[in-house]
């Protein structure tokens, strides 16, 4: 690729990495894009300034109405900033360094996914009314996290979601603030009470922690959400909730249910079809780089959700289960001793059965167990709504003994089993008699000898789900009534059902190492295709779990379906390429006019015993007016930052590839206070003479950049060798030997500065 050349006032001449490509060709039914994301780390995302994208633990979103008026439809990227030196959780585990400011949120926009323009806060996170966010969200709280929007099609405003960790004027931590604008960039504001302060939204649960929000085709808003604990203290040990929002999606309704999922987190909840879906985090690890994606699928954002196993999860004051069974023995000792041996009793309780999902053709059911010593010991009664003698149901009635059913007979039953509420269900068992009822109708009676005594239960065979609520064990009225023990599931604890409390939903797996990140978020794009949207995963490539977290970058993949609706697994590749339906060419407002800007990589590691360079080849004379770099700091392995600023000189660069002589200008300080955590491109003043060799043949120079710093690191960005770099230049690595005091310079061919120089006057660049 040749340098470009300026013909008026200056010569630009920059590092390569392969320019924009040129716009998109417009296809009949949508315009194609071009993910790009190169290998992990992964490639910096400049924006529309030359800056490198700092927008992370957010979304991608598409509207197109601002101030109520339909516009051009855009892509916009929201997620926290960390460039202005955040750093996270001061104080926590006994973390001493200092305070450092909360970024605020921030958005871009795009019409094809590639070029970004910076829009700049979504709003001034130095705002102290009616929230002090510094106070709120700065590195000796727990911060603040997770920027997600809905548009308000009702009242024209859009609702802008966020995870905070503050305790409010009740005592309480709502775990989240709601903010509204006009447009989808902002600025956003809080609406307040009466006395001022901020409204905050109510969930079910306390302690949320990371989220997302779900808008449905009918406009019904959801929030699925991690918790953490509830209000006794009790762990809930990070398991996911699904709330149903107010019609201004500003507070939860206390409709949810519950996942019932554990050490997991960053939800994202989307819709194919009449199928939904939410992705997480499968196990947590707060910036983490490299933990897996997993998801759950459910026919209605309310459940049942399923992933791969048995699962059980205690929901909206009742237990799901799906594939399992278990015994109520109780929660202690004496009563586990008391109804081990109970004989004579009614178990009774209110089932709603499900189809499981794969398992279409196979009719609804419901499985319990009675004098049952154990799981695979006793009597196990199945209702299922496939007729039998005439009738619209059956009755399966089977004694098991060590896992084994030595003896089945059936019954037709002439209610069927309800699909849509609760079913009534009671068995009594006196004696040698046995008498079943369903919704309060007698079905069977049967005589049987094979078990005297043992605990009461629920069974859903692999493939059979079911609702349980109100479920007891008590002596029968004729006999003289007593409980014996009842469980409402009101507070999500299965301690009286000792097995279905070790059971927990687990996802199915669609990436071990979410591409070498976190996942983050889905994006629900409008395509040309079969389901009319593109489904765009996003992961965080964390840096480690690094201090600050200014220079991860993200992993962007079009999800792959199969035929029955489950999800493949990710590719993790370098680039894709998709049709979008309002995607168009990127106009001359949104492209930098900056070549190199796909290729690039951080390259942190220039401190006191280690220097970069970069060297570029010029003819004729002129004067070198200003270097234009990527630069960014950042911390060392004892998390401490830069001490020293950062200088730059140009050298003489010989026919023996080192540097000749001393600089050919004086060196100039880039002042560390100048450059951010994120990669931003500095304009840095430097005077000197530049000029060709007296043959005519080109020259070459060289940029170092070095520093003094003791402590922490400064970054630049260079291309990561899979692109073409720039024509009669070079990258180099020098090393200080403080012994000597002498440093030895390597090159790298392939792996050049972002770098652009300008000067005074028109020369020719090197072929």
């Amino acid at each position: 690729m040749r340098a470009r050349v300026s013909y008026s006032f200056a010569v630009i001449v920059v590092a390569m990495a392969a320019a924009f490509t040129a716009a998109p060709p417009v296809a009949a039914e949508g315009s194609t894009v071009t993910v790009t994301n190169g290998g992990a780390p992964g490639w910096i995302r400049f924006d529309d300034q030359g800056n490198g994208v700092d927008a992370h633990d957010g979304e991608i979103k598409q509207f197109s109405y601002v101030n109520r008026v339909d516009g051009p439809t855009r892509y916009y990227l929201y997620g926290t900033a960390y460039g202005c030196g955040y750093v996270r959780m001061h104080g926590f585990a006994g973390d001493g360094r200092p305070v450092t400011p909360f970024c605020g949120f921030v958005a871009y926009e795009s019409t094809d996914l590639r070029h970004w323009k910076y829009d700049g806060p979504v709003f001034d996170p130095s705002s102290t009314s009616p929230t002090d966010w510094q106070k709120t969200c700065n590195s000796a709280s727990l911060s603040c996290y997770r920027p997600h929007v809905l548009y308000d099609f009702a009242s024209g405003y859009y609702r802008l979601w966020v995870n905070t960790y503050d305790t409010a004027a009740d005592h309480s931590q709502h775990g989240y603030h709601v903010l509204k604008s006009l447009s989808p960039t902002g600025p956003f504001v809080e609406d307040t009470d009466a006395a001022g302060r901020a409204k905050l939204p109510t969930l079910a649960y306390p302690t949320g922690g990371d989220f997302d929000v779900f808008q449905d085709t009918n406009r019904v808003g959801y929030i699925v959400y991690t918790v953490r604990a509830d209000l006794l203290g009790g762990a809930y040990g990070y398991k996911l909730v699904v709330e149903k929002l107010s019609p201004d999606y500003t507070t939860g309704t206390g409709v949810y249910t519950g996942l019932d999922t554990r050490h997991t987190e960053a939800p994202s909840m989307f819709r194919r079809g009449s199928d939904y879906y939410i992705t997480m985090s499968d196990p947590y690890c707060a910036y983490c780089a490299g933990t897996g994606t997993a998801y759950l699928r459910a026919s209605s954002p309310l459940g049942p959700w399923r992933g791969v196993g048995g699962q059980v999860a205690p929901t909206q004051g009742q237990v799901y289960l799906d594939g399992v069974g278990g015994l109520f023995t109780g929660s202690t000792p004496t009563v586990q001793q008391q109804l081990a041996s109970l004989r004579d009793y009614d178990v009774a309780f209110r089932a709603r059965p499900v189809v499981s999902a794969g398992t279409a053709a196979r009719t609804p059911g419901v499985g319990w167990m009675f004098r049952a010593t154990d799981p695979g010991n006793g009597y196990l009664w199945t209702l299922s709504n496939t007729p039998t003698a005439g009738k619209p149901a059956r009755l399966s009635k089977a004694i098991l003994r060590h896992g084994v059913v030595v003896k089945s007979t059936v019954v037709g039953v002439p209610g069927a089993l309800s699909s849509t509420s609760s079913n009534v269900i009671r068995t009594r068992a006196v004696g040698t008699r046995i008498y079943t009822w369903l919704n309060g109708r007698l079905v069977d009676g049967t005589i049987d000898t094979s078990f005297r005594a043992g605990y009461a239960g629920v069974r859903e065979a692999s493939g059979y789900s079911a609702y349980v609520d109100d479920f007891s064990v008590s002596r029968p009225a004729g006999l003289g009534y007593r409980l014996y023990l009842a469980d409402r599931f009101s507070t999500g604890s299965l301690a009286n059902a000792p097995a279905l409390n070790t059971y927990r939903r687990h996802g199915v797996k669609i990436s071990d190492t979410s591409c070498s990140g976190q996942p983050d978020d889905v994006a629900m794009l409008r395509a040309p295709n079969g389901s009319g949207w593109e489904y765009l995963y996003q992961s965080d490539r964390w840096d480690h779990g690094d201090q600050n977290e200014a220079q991860a970058t993200q992993y962007w993949e079009p999800l792959a379906f199969n035929r029955d609706g489950s999800l493949r697994g990710l590719v993790c590749g370098r680039t894709f390429t998709t049709v979008l339906t309002n995607a168009s060419p990127t106009s001359a407002a949104l492209d930098s006019g900056q070549s190199g800007t796909e290729g690039f990589v951080t390259a942190q590691d220039i401190t006191s015993t280690r220097m970069r360079g970069q060297t570029f080849t010029v003819t004729g004379t002129a004067n070198l007016t200003s270097v234009q770099l990527t630069l960014l700091q950042g911390d060392d392995l004892a998390q401490n930052a830069p001490d020293a600023d950062l200088t730059l000189a140009v050298y003489d660069y010989d026919a023996d590839k080192t540097l000749a002589g001393s600089p050919v200008a004086a060196p100039v300080t880039v002042s560390r206070d100048s450059l951010g955590w994120a990669p931003r491109t500095v304009t840095i003043p430097v005077t000197a003479p530049l000029s060709g060799n007296t043959d005519g043949s080109p020259h070459t120079y060289a940029i170092v950049l070095r520093t003094a710093s003791t402590s922490g690191i400064y970054g630049t960005a260079r291309s990561d060798g899979s692109v073409d770099t720039y024509p009669g230049g070079v990258g180099l690595v020098g090393t200080l030997d403080p012994s000597s005091s002498t440093t030895t310079w390597q090159v790298e061919p392939r792996q050049d500065l972002r770098f652009t120089i300008t000067q005074d006057k028109t020369v020719t660049a090197a072929p």
